[in-house]
């Protein structure tokens, strides 16, 4: 493969997981945020983190580190920062799954009736 199918593979690639991503966190705001407001949280964060890393593993991390530290070694640091953040992704995500597979705790009723 030469350098120009690579290099569009890689943009493709990169414009594929920015879409689910935005996907998912358009699917977090409306109707998870409606329906389990419970598991909202979790899942938000795990949406934000996962936008955020994105732009700073696949964006600042290949340029800075590339540029400090040398193709070969940028590529490590570059591969070593995207694995830790997958991983922290993974806990997010899966914490929120659980608390969606939870079922919600009923609501308090009061001790007094309310109509007198």
């Amino acid at each position: 493969m030469d350098y120009m199918t690579t290099t569009y593979l890689t943009a493709l690639s990169g414009i594929i997981h920015l879409g689910t991503t935005v996907t998912f966190l358009v699917v977090i705001l409306t109707v998870v945020r409606r329906h389990r407001p419970d598991a909202y949280g979790g899942l938000l964060a795990w949406a934000i983190f996962s936008l955020a890393s994105y732009f700073v593993v696949n964006l600042i991390s290949r340029a800075v580190m590339y540029w400090f530290l040398g193709i070969s070694a940028g590529v490590i640091a570059t591969t070593s920062l995207s694995a830790v953040c997958a991983v922290i992704d993974a806990i997010l995500l899966v914490r929120g799954i659980v608390a969606i597979a939870v079922p919600r705790k009923p609501d308090a009723m009061p001790e007094a009736p309310v109509y007198r």
